[in-house]
């Protein structure tokens, strides 16, 4: 429901950002038009043709990689703050 995408808005206002934005509600809020951009950035995974189910499976194992991800540089990492943020990252629920 936007938990996540909300500590990761507030980060990235804090680091300077001035064009921020959080969806209230989370992608369940989603309404507009689909999303569409470079492979590079892994937009060539929805086609639009995907059921909300179909998309909701996909961002859920992405959610759950990522979490991973930040797992494995909590444990690589020796700078207490970045551990204490990898951590609460890593805890946020989708």
């Amino acid at each position: 429901m936007g938990g996540r995408s909300r500590v990761a808005a507030q980060l990235l206002s804090g680091f300077g950002f001035k064009q921020v934005y959080n969806l209230t509600g989370g992608i369940k809020a989603w309404n507009g038009v689909v999303a569409e951009g470079p492979v590079e950035i892994n937009l060539d995974l929805i086609s639009a043709l995907e059921t909300p189910t179909d998309v909701l499976k996909l961002a859920y194992g992405m959610e759950q990689n990522l979490a991973a991800f930040y797992r494995e540089v909590e444990r690589k990492s020796s700078d207490g703050d970045l551990i204490e943020l990898l951590n609460t990252l890593a805890l946020v629920d989708c």
